[in-house]
């Protein structure tokens, strides 16, 4: 199956279009934290039109890497058809013990899912600050709907 970031360029085979791929979504999940972390500093500046931009930066990588995750599943089906759900346990059995290519591969896939996870940690403090922060919005505009003290201060 073709990167679906490639365009035309012929197919590659499926060891390789793997690790390439292994190698692309690393850069850009590493784009992608530079991306939440510029978000957060935009929320927390109040900064609209920033906010603005970077939501489209982000949806369009996330875009992309959820193409190649899908990929990625396809790749695997047709490297083991055999195995019902396969995974990165079952891709890294394929590669040859001996020598950097099965290393290499594990380390990559480790510093993937590290990344992944710092993602969605930056994603998850980025909302729940954009959150509170509509939240105090909506209490300036409307008002307090459980107020400290009552009417009687």
């Amino acid at each position: 199956m073709n990167n679906p970031t490639r365009g035309s360029a012929p197919p590659l085979p499926p060891l390789k279009q793997l690790m390439q791929d292994l190698q692309t979504d690393l850069r850009e999940y590493q784009a992608l934290h530079q991306l939440l972390e510029a978000q957060f500093q935009a929320a927390l500046r109040h900064d609209a039109s920033a906010l603005q931009t970077q939501a489209a930066e982000v949806t369009a990588l996330v875009d992309r890497l959820d193409q190649r995750r899908q990929a990625r599943r396809e790749l695997l089906r047709t490297l083991l058809p055999a195995h019902p759900a396969p995974g990165v346990a079952e891709f890294l059995a394929l590669l040859p013990a001996q020598g950097p290519m099965r290393a290499n591969a594990a380390r990559g896939w480790a510093q993937l899912e590290a990344l992944v996870r710092a993602c969605k940690e930056r994603n998850a403090r980025n909302g729940r600050l954009m959150a509170d922060q509509q939240a105090v919005f909506q209490r300036v505009l409307h008002g307090e709907e459980n107020p400290l003290y009552g009417s009687d201060f």
